[in-house]
């Protein structure tokens, strides 16, 4: 495979420190790709040792959890509160008053109310946060892909395989939060897709999609390759999203199929 190893010189100064570090330990380049990433680091003095390499993504993680808890320390207050008036009115109610009735129903519904709030907001941003998760690694993986390989988003088989691994990905990953509504998916896949790379990535996905559908009838062979490839990167997704949750492997599946490398399945 050529490189542009001048190209993938000016890549790798451009950009920041912890995406250098990234690819360190993520990407599986050649050997020319990895040297010139050793200089690099060297050159700005990057410390490399694993160990920190770790600290700092549990750090960003907790980060993100720090954020999501000020949201919901204001509902959980909400709740504490609603409860306590609910109590009293309770007591109220005891004593037959019909102002400890009034507090007592009013109150109820309101409580019900803050804690129905409470779990499709907590949902929401569940949803969020994976498909930010989501997000990362499909950059990674293809801004891995960039620097290795020119218009590997180019072939109608790669735009298939992508558009089955996104959906794939998503899909499991938000089975586990208790999601199954495919219309929230596809908004959440439009995000993602957004986020990564402006227009082109969700254009990838619909045109993928559209071509790897298995009611597609055509039996021309490019039809056929086209619906092999979205079924193979179904699988792939499905793969890279279950060990990365149960065992931390990280995901390199679409990297690896749009090198022509060999990928890891269920199957």
């Amino acid at each position: 495979m050529d490189v542009d190893l001048e190209q993938l010189r000016i890549n790798y100064s451009i950009m920041d420190d912890d995406a250098l570090i990234d690819i360190y330990y993520t990407a599986d380049l050649i050997d020319g790709a990895r040297e010139l990433l050793i200089k690099e680091i060297e050159l700005r003095e990057l410390d490399t040792e694993y160990d920190k390499y770790i600290f700092h993504q549990e750090q960003i993680n907790i980060a993100k959890n720090e954020s999501i808890n000020k949201v919901f320390s204001p509902i959980y207050t909400y709740i504490v509160f609603f409860g306590l008036l609910f109590f009293i009115g309770l007591i109220f109610e005891t004593f037959s008053s019909d102002l400890g009735r009034f507090i007592w129903y009013g109150l109820g519904v309101a409580l019900t109310l803050a804690v129905v709030i409470m779990f499709g907001f907590g949902l929401k941003n569940k949803l969020k946060k994976s498909a930010d998760d989501v997000g990362s690694i499909v950059h990674n993986q293809l801004s891995n892909v960039a620097l290795e390989k020119d218009n590997a988003l180019d072939s109608v088989e790669n735009k298939c395989f992508i558009s089955g691994y996104l959906y794939s990905f998503v899909w499991e990953t938000f089975n586990r939060l208790g999601c199954k509504d495919d219309s929230i998916m596809r908004e959440n896949i439009n995000y993602i897709c957004e986020g990564v790379y402006p227009t082109v990535l969700w254009d990838i996905f619909q045109k993928g999609e559209a071509l790897g559908d298995t009611f597609n009838t055509a039996n021309n062979n490019d039809m056929k390759k086209a619906q092999n490839a979205y079924e193979q990167g179904k699988d792939a997704g499905l793969f890279d999203s279950m060990e990365a949750h149960d065992n931390r492997v990280v995901p390199k599946n679409l990297f690896n199929y749009l090198l022509n490398k060999p990928i890891n399945t269920y199957g």
